[in-house]
């Protein structure tokens, strides 16, 4: 035999990285928004971005309607009067973020905005309240997630065959934001609010020209109801607002710059390698990488940069769960197994044969037991390590000989015994006779090594598991002192 390390069956660390690269996958993939859409919610609100003044909200507000009515009976002049004010005071594009209430409304509307290519209106999806090309329109709509949060948003709506711009696409577009016409989900930037500027300018400031130049000059500007009766969303701070309010974050998002997200294979192949590192470590390293992953998307973020960092932390708490599994289950097999071979032991022995005990006049039980010589003088020869390496490859031979559900055990430093269910003295004449052929020929090194082989059949007069231990030790105690071995 050639010295060489045998790997006795299988053990938890085969299975430990093929299921949990399985896990890794499944989360990964299948739930690819698993908390990380409640994570970047925390970080929009706690590191929002600074202030961009290139967007302006004008809100027709409880004092605006007292002074001129109700919105769907405003004359179209007034809307006429409130965009000259905007186009003179050098607004880049303005958009009306009101609803098609009414076919008066919305005459009085769509005539503002008639030949003004830097009007857009606001419509609902799929309405289209004037020609093609005669008025610009985007769609007014707001992309909620399961949780009925407003946390992104979309540039474009499927309209059939044709894709609808949307309303804020429109504008950004106008200001000189290059943000692609598609249906992708894009997270929503927060900005810090600026304590030097009103949260909107009235309307009706705009209407009389109550309003600085600087204040217009270059920027988008969306006219909306921020008064009673408004349209309210639940945003990104959690919390109602206006729908006119909530345009402009999604201008002011589509001005900056865009989040990097991670592609699905990309995402896949960082929650293996994640699981793969947590496995590798031990311990509860897993979990230290988890909670590093969790602090490596504050700096990713102010980057720019959209880490999956619950995906992939969950990710870390499989492998080092994985791990954990692994030990228990170890811990568990060292008081029933011998860990060199990877044998049962003499306690297991002792459990398998009690429980199929009970049994044995339906199915007698048959033991052979077979004891090592020359194990002796390799140990003394070549030392432990030697022994130990004989010992492995006399397992694993003895394993590949045994009947299919026969048992093996480590019975003593140099037996095995190979416990066998419902056999007959034909069959375990039989059974004996291969054990002793699987070591027959067997050296290590120049040390012959050899097998005495002792059997025995569980019988009607036998009381406990013990007799049938001391029959088949009296049989293997003969062939010993006889020298012969029946094999």
């Amino acid at each position: 035999m050639t010295p060489g390390r045998w790997l006795p069956g299988r053990t938890p660390q085969t299975f430990t990285l093929p299921a949990g690269i399985g896990l890794a996958l499944m989360v990964s993939l299948l739930l690819p928004q698993l908390g990380n859409g409640r994570l970047w919610d925390a970080l929009n609100r706690t590191l929002p971005t600074s202030t961009r003044p290139q967007v302006v909200v004008v809100g027709i507000d409880d004092a605006s309607v007292a002074d001129y009515g109700p919105v769907s009976s405003w004359p179209r002049g007034l809307y006429t009067q409130a965009v000259d004010t905007l186009e003179a005071g050098g607004a880049r594009a303005v958009g009306i973020d009101l609803p098609f209430a009414d076919q008066s409304s919305a005459s009085a509307l769509l005539g503002a905005a008639q030949g003004r290519k830097n009007v857009v209106l606001a419509t609902v999806p799929g309405q289209s309240p004037a020609p093609a090309g005669q008025v610009s329109t985007g769609a007014d709509t707001l992309v909620l997630s399961r949780d009925n949060i407003v946390r992104s948003y979309q540039t474009a709506f499927s309209g059939g065959n044709t894709l609808q711009p949307a309303f804020s696409w429109q504008l950004a577009r106008a200001a000189g934001a290059q943000v692609p016409l598609d249906t992708t989900r894009r997270l929503i930037r927060l900005t810090r609010p600026d304590p030097g500027r009103l949260p909107a300018i009235p309307f009706r400031n705009v209407v009389n020209g109550e309003v600085p130049r600087s204040e217009l000059q270059g920027r988008v500007v969306l006219i909306g109801l921020t008064g009673p009766g408004r349209r309210e969303v639940r945003g990104p701070y959690h919390v109602p607002i206006p729908s006119v309010h909530m345009q402009a974050r999604l201008v002011t998002s589509q001005l900056a710059a865009p989040f990097v997200t991670f592609p699905r294979w990309l995402r896949a192949l960082l929650g293996v390698l994640t699981l793969v590192a947590a496995v590798r470590l031990r311990g509860l390293w897993g979990y230290g990488l988890a909670f590093a992953l969790l602090a490596l998307s504050v700096p990713l973020w102010l980057l720019g940069v959209l880490l999956p960092a619950v995906t992939l932390s969950l990710c870390a708490v499989l492998g080092a769960a994985l791990v954990a599994a692994e030990r228990i289950w170890n811990l568990r097999q060292l008081n029933t197994h011998d860990p060199l071979t990877g044998c049962g032991n003499r306690l297991a022995f002792t459990r398998a044969a009690e429980q199929r005990w009970p049994a044995r006049s339906q199915r007698p039980l048959g033991l052979v037991l077979v004891e090592i010589n020359g194990f002796r003088q390799v140990t003394d020869l070549y030392g432990r390590e030697a022994g130990h390496e004989l010992l492995r490859e006399v397992a694993s031979r003895l394993g590949r000989a045994r009947r299919r559900h026969g048992l093996l055990f480590r019975w003593g430093s140099d037996e095995f015994a190979v416990l066998l269910d419902n056999m007959t003295a034909p069959e375990l004449q039989r059974q004996r006779e291969r054990l002793g052929a699987a070591l027959s020929g067997l050296t290590y090194r120049e040390v012959p090594v050899q097998a005495n082989v002792g059997s025995a059949l569980s019988t009607p007069e036998m009381d406990s598991a013990a007799q049938l231990v001391e029959a088949a030790s009296r049989d293997h105690f003969r062939a010993r002192l006889t020298g012969s071995q029946r094999s």
